[in-house]
């Protein structure tokens, strides 16, 4: 716990780390069987990826309320849109985009990295981040259409 309270996170936060920490080191054969030379430094370094791997948890997060939050604006009209409304209308926007846009952004949206996407798709992760980008900029267009017929 100490360790993870370095990297400044709540207290709920490092109870998280290391929960995935203790998963991830009873799912290891290698250390249950005493085949790490380092105990310590294995532990570590758990930790260190899972703190890493909240914050890009934590950016994508964000990232995501900002594309919603940048669709509740485009879509305010005089009267306030209601959530049901918005998902709507993002569902919608998202059966617009193309197949391989449409499997990213989810993927994207789950909080996958780049990498697990690109192994998935059988392509490299320039053209995931290429994909991601066109499928935001064609929701981005879209909605803003919606708003611009209503």
């Amino acid at each position: 716990m100490a360790i993870c309270r370095k990297y400044r996170l709540s207290v709920a936060d490092s109870e998280d780390i290391v929960q995935e920490v203790f998963l991830s080191i009873l799912r290891n054969e290698k250390y249950q069987n005493g085949q790490i030379a380092k105990p310590k430094a294995y532990v570590a370094n758990c930790i260190f990826h899972e703190a890493e791997k909240h914050f890009r948890n934590k950016i994508r997060e964000r990232k995501l309320m900002a594309i919603v939050a940048e669709a509740q604006d485009v879509l305010q009209t005089d009267e306030t849109v209601g959530l049901l409304d918005l998902q709507q209308e993002l569902e919608i926007a998202l059966k617009q985009l193309t197949v391989d846009q449409q499997q990213v952004i989810k993927m994207w949206m789950n909080c996958t990295p780049y990498r697990e996407i690109a192994e998935e798709l059988d392509t490299n992760e320039d053209s995931v981040r290429g994909l991601i980008f066109r499928a935001k900029a064609s929701l981005r267009k879209s909605l803003k259409s919606k708003k611009t017929t209503k």
